[in-house]
């Protein structure tokens, strides 16, 4: 992937969509091939989705959907659950890089939640114009995966995708919400160890004592991770360090426990700050 990079920051108007013999371009063959990570480069570098190629006459954007009906004609015309992953998300690049392309493969119903859907993979891949295509078209971003127990923003947290989830809070994704087990994103966040977006939702005004199904808070879970960073960073935004859970131990009585004398030296320097 470094060399396929290297090349194309190199006289890359004339490079990205030259044509071997057959008239594919390197586009033509990330799409056949299924290099959804490919697919992204060539995107960005300015590959052009409308090029026909000799053999067969079709564009990239053609070939993709070709890959759906072959998918759909060997599996009885089952489409739906046929079409690898890959091959979704080379379309989703697709879509996200050109997004005159998405009525060509987004359904004309209201997308769902499903970790198959498009609006799953763009929320996952932080695929930003396709995920906004998808509220605008009054998705509801805060009902649950379909067949999981996490909403859109919990994926967003669990997958890092900070920006991505900067767009959704604009578009009206709760901060506070919680997951089948009572997890904030802030929870996620903290077991993911992903500081950016932690952040992001402590600036957001959420509760950052927010408690989940066994009443630990995200301060409960940074000291039992014994990571120093996110705990001293969720006590400066006034995380209680004697908040009690279900079995009546504290973050503080935690780091005790663990005989972490760091983590109880900075809780009662960074509380008392």
């Amino acid at each position: 992937m470094s060399i396929f990079n290297r090349s194309l920051t190199e006289n890359v108007e004339e490079s990205v969509n030259e044509c071997d013999v057959l008239g594919r371009t390197a586009l033509h063959i990330a799409v056949m091939y299924e290099l959804p990570n490919e697919t992204k480069v060539l995107l960005q570098h300015g590959a052009d989705i409308n090029l026909k190629d000799k053999l067969m006459e079709l564009t990239p954007v053609e070939y993709a959907g070709r890959m759906c009906t072959l998918s759909a004609e060997v599996f009885d015309g089952s489409l739906l659950g046929t079409i690898s992953m890959e091959n979704k998300l080379v379309i989703a690049q697709i879509m996200d890089a050109r997004p005159e392309t998405i009525t060509l493969w987004a359904s004309k119903k209201k997308p769902d939640m499903c970790h198959e859907s498009y609006l799953y993979i763009a929320a996952k891949h932080g695929l930003v114009n396709l995920l906004t295509h998808f509220v605008e078209r009054r998705t509801n971003i805060n009902s649950k995966v379909h067949g999981g127990h996490r909403l859109l923003l919990h994926e967003l947290s669990y997958f890092g995708q900070v920006e991505t989830m900067k767009v959704v809070l604009k578009l009206g994704a709760f901060c506070h919400i919680k997951d089948g087990y009572d997890n904030t994103a802030l929870h996620i966040a903290v077991v993911r160890n992903h500081k950016d977006v932690i952040n992001l939702l402590l600036d957001s005004k959420l509760d950052v004592n927010s408690k989940n199904i066994s009443g630990c808070t995200a301060l409960h879970l940074a000291v039992i991770l014994c990571n120093y960073d996110i705990a001293e960073l969720l006590v400066s935004y006034g995380a209680d360090i004697n908040a009690i859970d279900d079995n009546d131990y504290t973050p503080l009585s935690i780091a005790h426990s663990y005989q972490d004398f760091k983590m109880i030296q900075l809780l009662h320097n960074t509380n008392s700050g």
